[in-house]
C-alpha cells in the first residue's frame, strides 16, 4: 500500500530529491530512484545501564547497511550509489553487520516475558545473541526493585506487568493505581500516561496550551496525554491523520484496556472521547508516577550562570538540568521526578518532568 502511494506521488517528468533516515534501508521501495547519496552515518539510541542514561551516538553504519542503502536503487531502473566516505573507512572501520538489537535494547520486558512463560533463568538460554552479563544483571536488579521478581522467580505482580504491552517500568504506574481510590477519568488518564511514557516524546499540538496547563497540572506526561486526547477528539474517526506514532499509542492503550477490563469491571466501558478532562485528579496521577519513579528524584540546587538555569542534584550525587524543551525549564520547581535521563555535550538532561510535593517525602 505504501509503495503504491509512492507510485502516485512521484512524477516521471520531475526530478525529486528524497531525504531519508536509515529507516529507508529496508522498509519501502520507491520507484525510479536513479541515484543514492550515502553519508555512511547513523545515529543510534543506546541505553547505558551503568548510568541509567540514554545516549544518541552518531557513528559509521555497517557494511551490510551500506549494501542495503545501495539497494534502494537498481530495483525498477538502473541506478548508481555515491558513497561520501573513502574505501579505507569502509574496509577499515565499518563492522560487517549491525550489532544485535538485544545489545542495545532495554532488557527488563524481555526477561520478564521469558520468566512468565516458565523460563526460570533466561540467562541460561542458548540464544543466537546472548545477554551481556552486566546488562542482564542490572536489568534483573531493576525487576527486583519493583518486586516483579524475587529469589523464587516471577511474582504475581510480575505476571501482571508481563501481561501489559509495555515495559514493566511504565506498567508499574498502572499497578500502583490499584492502591489509590481514583475516579474513572483519572484511572484511564493515568493508563494513557503510562502508555505515552513507553513511547518517544509526543509533540504538543499546542505549546501555549501546554504552558497554560503546566502550573495547574504539574506533570509533563499528563500534559502530553491531555494534548493527545485533544488531537484524537479533533480528528474524530479519521485517526490515520494523526500520524504513525499516535496510532500506535492508541492501539497500545486499547490493548491494555482489554487486559484491565476483567480486573476492573466497574471501569469496563471507555473510549478516548469518554475521558472527562474536568474530572481528572492530577495530584493522584503525580503520586503514582512518584511511586513508580521515586529513584529518579531530583532536588533543585545552585543556579548555573553559564546555562542560565538551575541545576538539580540526583539521588546518586550527580547533577542534571531540566530538558530545554520542557515547560518546566523556566519554572524551576524545588523537587521533581523524571522518567528518562539523556546526556548531551557533557551535560545530563531530565525528560518528562513531574513536580513532587514536599508532603510526599515525609
Amino acid at each position: 500500500e505504501v509503495t503504491s502511494d509512492c507510485n502516485d506521488f512521484f512524477s516521471e517528468s520531475i526530478t525529486d530529491i528524497i531525504l531519508a533516515t536509515n529507516v529507508a534501508e529496508t522498509s519501502i521501495t520507491i520507484p525510479n530512484v536513479t541515484y543514492i547519496i550515502d553519508s555512511g552515518l547513523v545515529k543510534r539510541k543506546i541505553y547505558d545501564y551503568e548510568t541509567g542514561k540514554s545516549y544518541f551516538v552518531q557513528g559509521w553504519i555497517s557494511k551490510s547497511a551500506a549494501i542495503q542503502r545501495t539497494g534502494r536503487t537498481g530495483r525498477t531502473c538502473k541506478g548508481h550509489c555515491y558513497r561520501l566516505y573513502p574505501a579505507s573507512k569502509y574496509y577499515g572501520e565499518f563492522a560487517d553487520e549491525e550489532a544485535p538489537e538485544i545489545s542495545k535494547s532495554i532488557l527488563e520486558p524481555i526477561i520478564l516475558s521469558l520468566m512468565d512463560i516458565g523460563v526460570k533463568n533466561p540467562n541460561t538460554l542458548n540464544l543466537l545473541s546472548p545477554f551481556e552479563k552486566s546488562r542482564y544483571t542490572k536489568a534483573l536488579e531493576n525487576l527486583e526493585r519493583i518486586e516483579a521478581v524475587d529469589d523464587s522467580g516471577i511474582t504475581l505482580k510480575g505476571r501482571f506487568l508481563a501481561s501489559l504491552p509495555m515495559s514493566p517500568t511504565f506498567g508499574n504506574i498502572i499497578f500502583h493505581l490499584s492502591s489509590i481510590d481514583v475516579s474513572p477519568a483519572t484511572f484511564w488518564a493515568a493508563v494513557l500516561v503510562a502508555v505515552i511514557l513507553s513511547f518517544e516524546k509526543v509533540n504538543s499540538s499546542d505549546l501555549s496550551l501546554a504552558k497554560s496547563n503546566a502550573a495547574k497540572l504539574k506533570c509533563e506526561p499528563l500534559i502530553e496525554a491531555l494534548n493527545l486526547l485533544e488531537i484524537w477528539k479533533e480528528k474524530g474517526n479519521d485517526i490515520m491523520r494523526c500520524g504513525r506514532s499516535l496510532i500506535d499509542i492508541e492501539k497500545s492503550f486499547f490493548q491494555i484496556i482489554e487486559v484491565l477490563r476483567p480486573l476492573f469491571p466497574s471501569l469496563c466501558e471507555v473510549s478516548t472521547s469518554s475521558i472527562d478532562l474536568g474530572h481528572i485528579e492530577s495530584q493522584k496521577i503525580r503520586q503514582v508516577i512518584f511511586m513508580s519513579f521515586g529513584e529518579n528524584l531530583a532536588y533543585r540546587d545552585s543556579f548555573c550562570k553559564m546555562s542560565k538555569t538551575f541545576r538539580y542534584r540526583l539521588s546518586n550525587g550527580d547533577y542534571a538540568f531540566i530538558d530545554n524543551n520542557s515547560v518546566y525549564k523556566d519554572m524551576s520547581p524545588k523537587c521533581v521526578v523524571f522518567t528518562e535521563l539523556r546526556s548531551s555535550s557533557q551535560k545530563s538532561y531530565m525528560h518528562r518532568i513531574t513536580v513532587v510535593s514536599s508532603d510526599w517525602l515525609k
